[in-house]
């Protein structure tokens, strides 16, 4: 009797996803900014605030390291990563830690970090920002690849020399 079995396989997100991911997200800071933070701004402080330009600047970038420090905190994730089906996490495969999320948007906020996909010298550098390689991280994906399971033949598959584990093939 076979049934299907889904797989979960991390592989790195294409550059095209990350840049989609890039648009989504400011798009959607913008919109954060224009319904709740300058509302809210006004509201307390005065329209006066608003019209200095280095002022809005420095409220849309708290706007953005927030919007990527609660968000990739609490899921790994931003809404774009959720729409795009990507997902951030260490080199290693582990979770991040609040601290190098911090340090992942800080580094977000230096001039033309956008095109730092375009540069780097190694391979494993190619389509990486500067926001991955300094700390690193990786975005990858999550894709699921149905396989067939035979229930009534279980085989003995080994991962390693030490490791031996009973699976279902």
């Amino acid at each position: 009797m076979e049934q299907p079995l889904q797989t979960s396989v991390l592989q790195t997100a294409t550059t095209a996803r990350r840049f989609m991911n890039f648009v989504i997200d400011t798009i959607l800071c913008q919109i954060v900014e224009l319904i709740l933070i300058y509302p809210l701004v006004h509201l307390i402080l005065g329209n006066s605030l608003l019209a200095n330009f280095w002022i809005r600047y420095m409220f849309a970038l708290l706007t953005q390291f927030f919007y990527y420090l609660v968000f990739e905190t609490a899921f790994q994730r931003t809404p774009a990563k959720f729409i795009t089906g990507t997902k951030v996490m260490m080199a290693d495969g582990s979770k991040l830690a609040i601290s190098t999320i911090a340090k992942r948007t800080l580094v977000r906020f230096i001039p033309f970090e956008v095109i730092s996909m375009y540069t780097g010298k190694a391979i494993e550098n190619k389509g990486t920002w500067w926001h991955d390689r300094w700390t690193s991280t990786r975005v990858v994906r999550n894709t699921t690849h149905p396989q067939t399971q035979i229930i009534d033949n279980p085989q003995l598959v080994t991962s390693s020399p030490e490791k031996k584990q009973l699976v279902m093939v």
